[in-house]
């Protein structure tokens, strides 16, 4: 696996890879970003400290939704 530092650039890199729930905790982590596990959903919604949120299934696998919001 790859380091926090460069674990969004590899996302970036290969959306289409299988990150887990796990991967995107580490970015979001790394990069200042709250994360906030909506109850009763496989979702999350990972927040920045602008007010700004993306909603994201936290079930495998992540694929486009990861490279649409970081680009």
């Amino acid at each position: 696996m790859a380091k926090a530092d460069g674990l969004l650039g590899s996302m970036k890199a290969n959306p289409k890879a299988d990150w887990s729930p796990k991967d995107v905790r580490k970015a979001a982590k790394k990069h200042g970003l709250l994360i906030i596990r909506q109850r009763g959903t496989s979702h999350a919604v990972l927040t920045n400290d602008q007010g700004q949120h993306l909603t994201i299934p936290m079930h495998k696998p992540h694929q486009a939704v990861l490279h649409q919001a970081s680009g």
